[in-house]
């Protein structure tokens, strides 16, 4: 049995049995299938809603945006590394972050900016906090396709 399409509602256009969206405004939209030939004549609703509800995630490389410097000293500046930008995308960030000497000091397998410059209990002994002074990152964030991304962070903590 074949049928045929007819609109009821809205300004759209059909191609036989294609009605093609992108030709169409936002709105709602219904069609009527019919089918009349054969023991059982029936018809059916269709609606088709438009919308341009869809939005593109800026989940890239270049929607990263990276702390250049912590300034672990109680003011609200720069008090933790923060890693931004792509919050939408629901990435899970490994972090670690070494001294000048290739000593991990900190390590995360799902961080969420709130390092600030405190020291492993055996990277610095009891002091708390890491010296003042450049240290280093490499973040993998996983299962994003970005490769990971490695830089310099200084963190003054006097």
């Amino acid at each position: 049995m074949d049928g045929t399409w007819s609109v009821i509602a809205g300004d759209a256009v059909i191609d036989g049995s294609l009605f093609d969206p992108s030709s169409a405004e936002v709105g709602v939209y219904t069609f009527l299938y019919s089918i009349t030939d054969g023991p059982c004549p029936t018809e059916k609703e269709v609606n088709v809603t438009l919308d341009d509800d869809c939005v593109v995630l800026a989940c890239g490389e270049d929607d990263i945006v990276i702390s250049k410097t912590v300034t672990a000293n109680g003011d609200p500046y720069n008090e933790f590394f923060t890693i931004s930008g792509v919050e939408d995308c629901e990435f899970v960030i490994e972090l670690q972050i070494f001294n000048r000497w290739g000593a991990e000091i900190y390590k995360s397998n799902n961080y969420k900016n709130d390092w600030n410059g405190n020291a492993h209990s055996s990277s610095v002994g009891s002091s708390g906090k890491v010296p003042t002074g450049t240290y280093f990152y490499i973040i993998n964030i996983r299962e994003s396709g970005i490769a990971p991304i490695t830089g310099p962070i200084y963190v003054a903590t006097n």
